[in-house]
């Protein structure tokens, strides 16, 4: 499995909360091996598949929820994505999650949340 360097992401400051890094690479590492798709593809990828477009938003997520990074720090992981697009990952799966009727993505972020 390809090693992802955060510490080379550009304007990711690490120092302000130590271990940091570790969090942000277990939640890469759990989400992709839940949908059991490539790091290389959720990371560095266009595509838009399913499995992988819901592996991106959830790590995001993810990210967000569990570190104090900010929107463009989390964007520098994704090779500079916007932080609107950050934030769209943000209030997708917020709204999925509190959807009144049941769907599969409130499962995934049950199932998820045990393993993290």
């Amino acid at each position: 499995m390809e090693q992802i360097n955060y510490m080379a992401v550009p304007g990711l400051k690490l120092d302000k909360n130590v271990g940091r890094e570790k969090t942000v690479e277990c939640i890469i590492d759990t989400v992709c091996t839940y949908f059991q798709v490539p790091k290389k593809l959720v990371i560095h990828s266009k595509t838009r598949r399913r499995n992988v477009v819901r592996a991106r938003h959830l790590c995001r997520w993810y990210i967000l929820k569990n570190t104090h990074m900010t929107l463009k720090e989390v964007g520098d992981i994704w090779g500079g994505a916007d932080h609107t697009t950050i934030l769209h990952s943000k209030n997708y799966v917020r709204e999925q999650t509190q959807a009144k009727h049941p769907n599969e993505f409130k499962i995934f972020v049950e199932q998820l949340d045990k393993q993290l």
